[in-house]
């Protein structure tokens, strides 16, 4: 065995033990005793890596297996006790475990393509090989390359063989399974990537994964990224902001010299589907009551500030919001990264227009600044604003609207801070919006990430509500958080209450009948859900939320409102339930 041919390297790190031979020509099938032998290495607890040109050889005690040398991904088998088990719609199988060395919780995923046959990976290794013969395709977009490869591949291979070519060809391999969890919101890969798994969070807990990108993989990435972007990214310019739209991604990526190993990201994911009020509930970040309270804020045409830390679920509240605005009313929203899925507001009947800016930091495309994009929405008509983050200059843009009664029916938007001090100040002295400007606010929700009991675990969670007062600018406090005590809600002497009491012609106890009922339609859709999952859902709470307005048209009591929307549920569960075949959800008749 020539030395200058085969190449050996050790990779230890605490989830491999590892022994790398790159192998360009040999007269022994690689991985075999004879090349094993040749190769000087015996039978160890590490496992052997053995590359060629075209295939990746994987051996140890257990099993031998034989990969495309394009799955340039590794994946570490971790054994600990089973907490959760599921399979993805990409067909790989997912296990929450823990084992007994570490308290943290590792997201497996077992990947499909990593368990072809050997026939099959000569399959994939062939329709690679004859798509680098193809002549090279013309410069376009990474959605249409992606088609072309997509059908090549599905003129040689079968349907599963095909998207498993696509992933690791033209899309962004391994990745893929985890973009395509509904549980992950974030996804993080380190400099160090060749020692330290891809982290996630799920659920709202910070996991370790058993995915590890290889340098050739992070480098096809970036490639990606520059091509979907159109932007640089370089030592010169260390930042790259980009949108996967196919998987509904957000990816900041920096390199060298910013960072000093070379390349980090960061992608986020966008919730397909927007987040519904009962959803929320079942996630803790909220109660039925608090829910009533803020599905009555938004349909009183309250402006509503939402403030907490990164991840804390500002923009998931922002979006369920939406959807407690009644349909008939027309909605401008403005992000300068496209996290609230306008099209899918669209479907469900809302009249919502996106309008997309963000800073430029290309010479290659112009953007629109914030502050000129929100004059354009102000001059398009009497609409719900609805800010995605309320940060730079446009502040007193929208401020000075919203004193002068230009700013539509409310105005609903994110700003970080992490209590309602925190926004008063940031706006008022960062942002330098006066004071009296600020009274246009009329509540601010602190959402934050809690620590429930000291676990490492973080629910996101509303944990203050203050109106603003219209005399002075100050705060008073309407909902407050306490780990033992739970929800607190103080609505005695509240300007908001009396206020809309005067302009719906109402009592203001009859404002508070209208919030509790509101909270308990939120409770029957949430207990309904464990049978019927649908019922949180945006289409089905969509509805549901269409049917009490209609209601609250037409009626004038509210316990007949209530009476005959729980009716309506009953009888749309049922009619679904038919609908769809299924045979147990709960007390449906």
């Amino acid at each position: 065995m020539d030395e200058n041919i085969c190449g050996i390297t050790r990779r230890d790190n605490p989830y491999f033990r590892e022994i790398h031979v790159n192998c360009q020509k040999c007269s022994f099938e690689p991985g075999d005793g004879n090349c094993l032998k040749q190769l000087g290495i015996s039978e160890s607890d590490s496992t052997i890596v053995i590359n060629t040109p075209e295939f990746r050889y994987e051996i140890d005690r257990k099993k031998a297996r034989m990969l495309p040398v394009f799955f340039t991904g590794r994946i570490a088998e971790i054994t600990g006790n089973v907490l959760k088990e599921y399979e993805l719609d990409t067909g790989a199988k997912i296990r929450i475990i823990q084992t007994q060395e570490d308290f943290e919780k590792i997201y497996v995923v077992i990947p499909p393509e990593y368990n072809i046959s050997d026939d099959e990976a000569r399959s994939l290794v062939n329709t690679h090989r004859e798509l680098l013969s193809v002549e090279s395709i013309e410069p376009v977009d990474f959605s249409t390359i992606r088609k072309i490869i997509a059908d090549f591949a599905g003129k040689k291979l079968n349907q599963i063989l095909k998207n498993v070519f696509i992933r690791h060809t033209a899309g962004f391999g391994l990745l893929e399974h985890l973009f395509s969890d509904p549980g992950i919101q974030d996804v993080y890969l380190y400099s160090s990537h060749m020692n330290i798994p891809l982290q996630i969070t799920y659920m709202g807990e910070e996991m370790t994964t058993n995915v590890f990108l290889s340098r050739e993989e992070v480098e096809g990435i970036v490639t990606k990224l520059r091509l979907l972007s159109e932007r640089p990214f370089s030592e010169g310019d260390p930042i790259l902001d980009a949108e996967l739209e196919d998987f509904k991604v957000r990816v900041n990526a920096i390199t060298k010299p910013l960072s000093q190993k070379g390349i980090a990201l960061a992608f986020r994911k966008h919730k397909q589907a927007p987040w519904t009020l009962p959803e929320l509930i079942v996630h803790k970040m909220l109660s039925p009551e608090i829910a009533g309270l803020l599905s009555f804020l938004v349909d009183a045409e309250c402006s509503v500030l939402i403030t907490g830390s990164r991840g804390a679920g500002k923009t998931s509240l922002l979006g369920s919001l939406l959807l407690e605005i009644p349909s008939n009313r027309r909605i401008l929203v403005i992000e300068d990264t496209p996290e609230i899925p306008v099209d899918v507001f669209q479907e469900l009947g809302w009249k919502i227009q996106g309008m997309l800016t963000r800073p430029s930091v290309s010479t290659t495309s112009f953007e629109l600044p914030p502050s000129e994009a929100l004059r354009a929405a102000l001059r398009m008509g009497e609409s719900v604003l609805v800010i995605g983050e309320v940060r730079g200059e446009e502040a007193g843009v929208l401020y000075e609207a919203m004193r002068v009664g230009t700013a539509g029916n409310s105005v609903l938007g994110t700003i970080h801070g992490s209590s309602v001090r925190d926004v008063i100040e940031r706006v008022v002295y960062d942002l330098g919006v006066s004071i009296h400007s600020f009274k246009a606010t009329d509540v601010v929700v602190v959402c934050t990430p809690v620590r429930m009991r000291g676990r490492s675990e973080r629910v996101r969670m509303i944990t203050e509500i203050a109106e603003i007062r219209k005399d002075d600018g100050d705060f008073k406090k309407i909902v407050s958080f306490d780990q033992k005590s739970g929800y607190n809600i103080d609505l005695s002497d509240s300007g908001i209450i009396s206020r809309t009491a005067k302009k719906w012609g109402l009592e203001e106890n009859d404002i508070m009948r209208h919030i509790r009922i509101r909270g308990e339609i939120k409770r029957e859709l949430v207990e309904r859900s464990e049978m019927f999952p649908e019922a949180i859902k945006s289409d089905f709470v969509a509805n549901a939320n269409k049917h009490f307005w209609y209601l609250n048209e037409s009626l004038e009591s509210l316990d007949e409102i209530m009476e005959q929307w729980k009716e309506w549920l009953r009888k749309e569960v049922k009619d679904v339930v038919s609908k769809n075949g299924q045979t147990s959800v709960g007390n449906s008749s």
